[in-house]
């Protein structure tokens, strides 16, 4: 089990910083390697007894800060917050570039599944589809590739995945949305701007990509 990095901490929410190629939660393929299994251990609260409420889901091949909210009350009101889009989420990614990639943006196109079949994962842009929006801008250039950040508007499944490739600029190391590319995974979770759902006190976590 990979050593949970915690970056804050209280009686009520817990942000971690989650490595790359950990499943958030159990799932047929992996059952004590995830997520859940770490912050469990970490809390020392027997399985029979433990309530994994992840408030900012990553997926498997992202890194980065995770929102949990320890105790129900605690989770009730950052529920509210995200719907009402008072969780700020912030991220990185190295994406491909010949130098066409504007220097800044806004993706507003809606996200449906690929498919019915429930196995297939796979996000597209289709016009009846959820809404999402990425605002997007271009931190550093480099020969074939730009490092961008990203803050999230919505948050769909796949979605910076998915609008990145939309526009022709994928993120290097994307299996899904980036056929052949053989760089390591970028994408990553770097900062979150909260209010504290229960002090109410001012919150900014960042963490390096």
């Amino acid at each position: 089990m990979n050593k949970l990095r915690v970056l804050f901490e209280d009686s009520d929410i817990l942000i971690v910083d989650k490595p790359s190629g950990m499943p958030v939660h159990p799932s047929k393929l992996h059952q004590g390697d995830t997520l859940s299994d770490a912050v469990m251990e970490y809390l020392g609260i027997p399985g029979d007894e433990f309530v994994f409420r992840c408030r900012t889901r990553l997926d498997k091949d992202t890194s980065g800060l995770v929102l949990i909210a320890k105790n129900p009350d605690a989770d009730r009101v950052l529920s509210a917050m995200m719907a009402e889009k008072k969780v700020i989420r912030e991220y990185e990614a190295v994406v491909e570039d010949d130098g066409s990639l504007p220097d800044d943006g806004t993706i507003n196109a809606p996200i449906a599944r690929l498919s019915e079949n429930e196995r297939d994962i796979r996000r597209c842009v289709r016009d009846d589809g959820q809404r999402a929006v990425t605002h997007y801008r271009v931190l550093e250039r480099m020969p074939g590739h730009a490092r961008v950040h990203f803050i999230l508007e919505t948050g769909r499944t796949h979605q910076i995945r998915v609008h990145m490739a939309h526009i022709g600029h994928p993120i290097t190391g994307d299996s899904l949305y980036n056929e052949g590319s053989c760089e390591p995974f970028s994408l990553r979770a770097v900062r979150l701007r909260l209010s504290h759902p229960l002090t109410h006190q001012e919150m900014d976590i960042n963490v390096n990509i």
